[in-house]
């Protein structure tokens, strides 16, 4: 199955190496997209390290003390998280309708980041259905482009 997200990312974003979407519930990999032939060809870890950031116990420890500090609720915190490495921008954002859902975004270096960060929160405000879980939106095909209504149904016989 196509992801339709994933394409409007390579697309749409500047200097883009590569993209994925990612459950944080399961650490599943909805799949991964790369801009040219050389980009990224192994994001099998994508999934658990995406995971790990959003959730791991030192996330969860820095999470607790601003908790604590503000008197909050004890709900996630971060909902965008961004690095940089030796030649890479790292980029990890939760779907606005989707907070389970997480676009992981590779770009070269010299990306004008103000730019990426305009374009890809444009792409996780998009509309979604709210309180659906990965699985339902995987199901429901919504990721490929297709609208529930649009999809053939079959008839038993």
């Amino acid at each position: 199955m196509r992801n339709h997200l994933l394409e409007r990312a390579v697309s749409e974003l500047p200097e883009l190496v590569g993209v994925g979407l990612v459950d944080i519930d399961t650490g599943e990999s909805f799949g991964s997209e790369s801009a040219d032939a050389q980009g990224l060809t192994d994001l099998s870890g994508l999934g658990n390290t995406t995971r790990d950031l959003f959730e791991g116990p030192n996330i969860r420890a820095i999470e607790d003390i601003f908790h604590a500090r503000r008197g909050d609720q004890k709900e996630p915190y971060f909902k965008e998280i961004l690095f940089y490495s030796k030649h890479l921008v790292h980029y990890f954002g939760k779907l606005q309708h989707s907070p389970r859902l997480v676009l992981a975004v590779v770009a070269n270096q010299n990306v004008n980041i103000g730019m990426l960060l305009v374009k890809v929160r444009a792409l996780l405000k998009e509309e979604r259905p709210t309180r659906l879980t990965a699985q339902d939106v995987e199901d429901s095909g919504l990721l490929s482009g297709e609208r529930p209504d649009e999809q053939e149904s079959e008839i038993p016989s």
